[in-house]
């Protein structure tokens, strides 16, 4: 007998069907990776229990392949930057890598199957062959009836102004601006854009947003010449349509970590516009992938890694990047694994801190699923251990208290060196490294839990050395960025 699950699935449905049919080997195989407890509940289910993730069973080149049958569907069956291309994409991605699953486990094998769906598994792909597991009830949040009501009638908008004697054109940011690093010397007024973004039936389309835009902008007294910006995050495929409305370049300003190893993806899912990457080291995706990408803007802060001058290694900090299907090669599973490595860490080094910082959209159900958080803090609570925790505090407070940071790819490991920290990152996938590009430049990486273990036995004794291995590093990321922001002839 096969399960085909995720963390979310009630043990009492598994319990259930085990009780109803007795299985002697049952297969549990999951997109997740069951912590201690998880393993051992699991293991009591049949006489005999198998377990594996999605990703024991994959390679990286099988993985990659998923994303490169995504792509072609995709792109087969809509426009690039069509609204529903990124959701298409991740969709025949998942449901590719789902069926190489399948096919790796039932070859040759007759076998009663069931499945959940969601969190990285595909219905169609498990249908054929088996029974779905009841749904699992979603528990969301109710929006308040304002909040709601904001959300559809309007969109976040900032004018961004030079200061003093300065001639750059003002910039008008379709979105927030709290993921992008502002100089100071830039005046910034928050105004409610009245149109939606997304063109849907009812609402304002095509020309009319153009119409419907100017008559805006002339109202609100807008200069005449000025920047179209958004962020990668907060695009929409209808801010491409609107800008050429307006007859402006959109600036996609880049506002996360985007390694160069990094499969196309999602890319497709971007109109026209030019991409503005502050750090040099994501404009290679892009140029990669044949997409314009330019230095930062005049408002941006310029960006320099600051020395380390770590001196001490009392709290150590893992920041958690989150994990969905916009490729393949993230598995949900190597998150999991890297938590439970790092508590391991904390049961060794007892007169150390260990902090864990949760991503803050990991429990959206669509990336590690809606129990996510409470499942990690369930598993910390119950190893009782005094020097671990899982952080509460801001974003800001964390990047201040930490003397170690460790993380699997993030930019707030990037953000971490940036500000003169002591970081490792931890691959324990045993495929691709998304933080290849700093390795390259020196920056401490491991390549599995039990060298990243390695790492933190001889951390006190070459305490100075990796800091000053660290400020190797920094010099090679400095001049390379000081490159990238040199003036083009």
């Amino acid at each position: 007998m096969l399960f085909v699950v995720h963390q979310d699935v009630p043990l009492s449905e598994l319990t259930a069907r085990c009780a109803a049919l007795h299985p002697a080997t049952l297969l549990i195989v999951s997109t997740h990776a069951p912590f201690p407890e998880e393993r051992a509940r699991w293991r009591a289910l049949a006489p005999e229990v198998k377990l594996y993730c999605f990703a024991d069973l994959l390679s990286d080149s099988e993985l990659a392949g998923c994303d490169a049958v995504a792509s072609r569907e995709a792109l087969r069956e809509l426009p690039q930057a069509h609204r529903g291309y990124t959701d298409l994409f991740m969709e025949r991605s998942v449901r590719c890598k789902n069926e190489l699953v399948r096919d790796k486990l039932l070859h040759a094998r007759s076998t009663r199957v069931f499945f959940a769906e969601g969190l990285g598994i595909d219905a169609a792909t498990w249908r054929a062959v088996g029974e779905p597991l009841p749904a699992v009830q979603r528990r969301t949040a109710r929006k308040q009836p304002v909040e709601r009501l904001r959300r559809l009638f309007s969109q976040e908008l900032h004018l961004l102004s030079p200061t003093g004697s300065q001639q750059d054109k003002p910039a008008l940011l379709l979105g927030s601006s709290k993921r992008l690093a502002l100089r100071e010397e830039v005046a910034r007024a928050r105004l409610v854009w009245p149109l939606p973004w997304r063109f849907t039936p009812g609402r304002v389309q095509g020309r009319a947003l153009g119409v419907a835009a100017r008559t805006w902008l002339r109202t609100h007294a807008l200069p005449n010449d000025y920047l179209l910006c958004t962020t990668i995050h907060q695009y929409e495929s209808a801010m491409s349509e609107l800008a050429a409305q307006l007859g402006r370049e959109l600036s996609i300003l880049v506002d996360g970590h985007h390694p160069s190893n990094y499969p196309a993806s999602y890319l497709d899912g971007y109109g026209s516009g030019r991409f503005v990457a502050a750090n040099g080291v994501s404009a290679a995706w892009f140029m990669r992938h044949g997409r314009e990408v330019v230095p930062r803007l005049w408002f941006q802060r310029a960006l320099s890694f600051a020395p380390c001058r770590t001196s001490r290694s009392a709290r150590i900090m893992l920041v958690l990047n989150h994990a969905g299907d916009w490729t393949a090669l993230i598995n949900r599973s190597d998150t999991d694994r890297l938590i439970e490595g790092f508590v391991a860490l904390a049961r060794r080094f007892v007169d150390k801190e260990f902090v864990i910082r949760l991503h803050p959209t990991m429990a959206h159900p669509r990336h590690e699923g809606l129990d996510s958080m409470r499942r990690v803090r369930s598993f910390v609570d119950a190893t009782g251990l005094p020097n671990l925790s899982v952080s509460s505090a801001s974003l800001e407070e964390d990047m201040q208290r930490g003397d170690v940071y460790v993380c699997e790819y993030s930019q707030v490991l990037i953000d971490a060196w940036a500000v003169g920290k002591l970081g490792l990152a931890v691959n324990g996938s045993g495929r691709r490294s998304f933080m290849a590009d700093y390795e390259a430049l020196g920056f401490h990486a491991v390549e599995s839990i039990a060298a990243m273990h390695d790492w933190f036995d001889s951390l006190d004794a070459e305490l100075a050395r990796r800091v000053a291995l660290q400020n190797e590093a920094v010099v090679r990321f400095n001049a390379r960025q000081a490159e990238w922001e040199a003036p083009r002839s």
